[in-house]
């Protein structure tokens, strides 16, 4: 383990680090994440002077940490090919590297709440923890699917469509029907958004208003696109 060091690093230290990893998404994008009103540590891994893994942490006042709202595979990435070394050398560098950021959230934080990015499916050093000692907490592991597209664009809209399942083409072919009700819009605010994500989810958390407000400023800065439409007839 001595070989092995941990420590929080700058936000702009991680994302010449996320820029490396072959699992970076938008939503461990540093850049991206400064856009909402968020607590965040970035840990860095390195064995001697070498980058080996970086370990985002959302968390509030309390040191209770969480996964952002709207947020997916927030959690461990690794430098550069590491994931790709043998299986055996693979199981070393993950248990001294996951027991090393383990070992500091403990002292750290209240909880740990992580995920696993896509394509990083290893969950003993995980499961393992604690194993033995029963007086200690253990980690919950949930599974998730997810519903990924390769090669996205190279398909055409019909190759997607005939991918979906048969009420799911159902659904669609419904839509089209009435499609010319609805037209698409670019005018919307945050308030708006959130009433209609409330009605629809019945979710009522505080700190959604905040991070729909954090997507739309990211849509202003060009980051991605909102895509509405509204009902003609009503405006709704």
């Amino acid at each position: 383990m001595s070989k092995f060091s941990f420590k929080k690093i700058s936000k702009n230290e991680a994302f010449k680090f996320w820029e490396s990893s072959p699992q970076a998404t938008a939503f461990t994008n540093p850049k991206i994440l400064s856009y909402f009103n968020l607590k965040i540590d970035w840990w860095q891994s390195k064995k001697g002077e070498q980058p080996v893994a970086m370990w985002p942490i959302n968390y509030d006042e309390n040191k209770i940490v969480t996964i952002p709202d709207f947020f997916y595979y927030f959690g461990p990435i690794w430098f550069e090919d590491f994931h790709k070394i043998p299986n055996h050398s693979w199981l070393s560098l993950s248990k001294n590297v996951y027991e090393g950021f383990i070992k500091n959230f403990v002292l750290e934080y209240r909880n740990i709440h992580s995920q696993l990015p896509l394509g990083l499916n290893d969950v003993r050093i995980f499961d393992w923890w604690n194993y033995h000692e029963k007086e200690n907490k253990r980690f919950l592991i949930k599974p998730k699917y997810s519903a990924v597209l390769d090669n996205l664009d190279r398909l055409s809209i019909n190759d997607i469509k005939s991918n979906f399942r048969y009420w799911r083409r159902n659904e669609l072919k419904k839509i089209e029907k009435n499609f010319n009700t609805i037209e698409k819009t670019n005018k919307f605010t945050a308030k708006e958004i959130l009433e209609f994500y409330n009605k629809v989810t019945k979710n009522n958390k505080e700190n959604t208003f905040s991070m729909i407000e954090g997507f739309l400023n990211l849509e202003k800065d060009k980051f991605g696109e909102i895509i509405a439409y509204r009902n003609k007839k009503n405006n709704k």
